[in-house]
């Protein structure tokens, strides 16, 4: 759980894994290893983002509601694909949308993001899920959404 990690749950391999290293990696390690093959991101960080997840279910595209999340990605795609894990055909179409992106929900799953380093590439998945959970709850309050994705205070091009 991401508030009890520490520094021995992170796995570090290089691009051609030792069987050691792939026993303790993440049941995705093709798909990360997939991922910095067609990316330059230094990091990259998946994470089990409910809300997030529960937005991506809405279309195929996230527009955050939030001035955080509308300066740092605008919009937020969200892929659909199957399998949604473990395969490294899921790593190739990930990594054609990190490769431009900086964030990616994969429907049903989580959220994958780059950066240049661990903490960044974290720190966008949490910031996604936050502007996922701003939907969630102006939904719930009876607000429009796509209205208010469209504020003038949201537009940073």
């Amino acid at each position: 759980m991401l508030g009890h990690l520490s520094a021995s749950d992170l796995v570090e391999t290089g691009f051609a894994p030792s069987d050691a290293e792939r026993d303790r990696a993440s049941s995705e390690l093709a798909i990360h290893l997939k991922i910095y093959e067609r990316t330059s991101h230094v990091a990259i960080a998946h994470g089990h983002a409910l809300s997030a997840v529960a937005v991506g279910w809405l279309g195929d595209r996230i527009k955050p509601i939030d001035v955080e999340g509308a300066y740092y990605f605008g919009e937020i795609p969200v892929l659909e694909h199957t399998p949604a894990t473990a395969d490294p055909s899921l790593g190739e179409a990930l990594g054609a949308v990190l490769r431009d992106q900086p964030v990616v929900v994969l429907r049903g799953h989580g959220v994958f993001a780059g950066g240049e380093n661990l903490e960044r590439a974290s720190q966008r998945v949490t910031s996604v899920n936050d502007s996922a959970e701003l939907i969630i709850t102006a939904r719930q309050l009876g607000l429009d959404s796509n209205s208010l994705a469209r504020a003038p205070y949201l537009d940073f091009d």
